[in-house]
């Protein structure tokens, strides 16, 4: 489906070097937390073949960052929002959406995923490659919840020890950085995916629809 344009005063321009590196086509994912992007990803590259994807997520420059620091500050979801709003407060708005910009002009892949997208400048970057689209993927609530609880158990907690309650997952979610996405992708997606279901195959499904359709999609 396709939603109005949408403008920000801050305007990017890309490098020579990228406009003739190639054409390749850049997709910028926007969604919540556990909505299912990295997944997205995962299964659009077995749709896709034999193309060649990149896949370059705003977490992996803050991830580097807190290992630059040798594991003095450890690399969490609440750290990494807070290093966000300090990087953009003190060296001014866009700063990271810069950094990824930089990763993908670099990237030869005919296909390169923005996974992460949650400011407006993030998608004024994706709009300076010359073949562009957003894809937001989303969940209900109560879903992505669910598959919070269960992540956390994964990772090596007990039932009823630790478990993020309903109260702070919710509150993750009004921090300044993830606040956006949903008007990012109401307003900026070419398409919506609402992968509610944790079945693979109709995700898979959904994304074969998207890859059928994506030649028309792209700006």
């Amino acid at each position: 489906m396709r939603y109005a344009p949408h403008y920000f005063r801050m305007k990017f321009s890309i490098s020579e070097k990228a406009i003739n590196a190639n054409m390749k086509t850049v997709i910028g994912l926007v969604g919540e937390a556990l909505a299912g992007k990295e997944t997205f990803v995962r299964l659009f590259r077995k749709v896709a073949e034999p193309t060649t994807i990149g896949h370059h997520k705003s977490g992996d420059v803050l991830a580097d960052t807190f290992r630059a620091w040798g594991g003095t500050i450890p690399f969490s979801r609440e750290n990494a929002q807070r290093l966000v709003w300090a990087i953009e407060q003190e060296f001014g708005r866009g700063r990271l959406a810069r950094a990824v910009a930089k990763r993908i002009e670099n990237d030869p892949s005919e296909i390169v995923f923005y996974d992460g997208v949650r400011w407006h400048y993030d998608v004024e970057v994706i709009k300076t490659f010359p073949r562009h689209l957003i894809v937001y993927v989303t969940a209900d609530e109560q879903v992505r919840y669910e598959r919070a609880k269960k992540r956390k158990l994964e990772a090596g907690g007990k039932i009823g020890e630790n478990v993020i309650t309903l109260w702070q997952f919710r509150n993750e979610a009004r921090h300044e950085t993830e606040m956006y996405i949903p008007g990012i992708g109401a307003k900026d997606a070419s398409w919506k995916i609402v992968n509610n279901d944790d079945s693979e195959e109709r995700y898979l499904e959904d994304i074969r629809n998207f890859y059928n359709l994506m030649g028309a999609l792209i700006k």
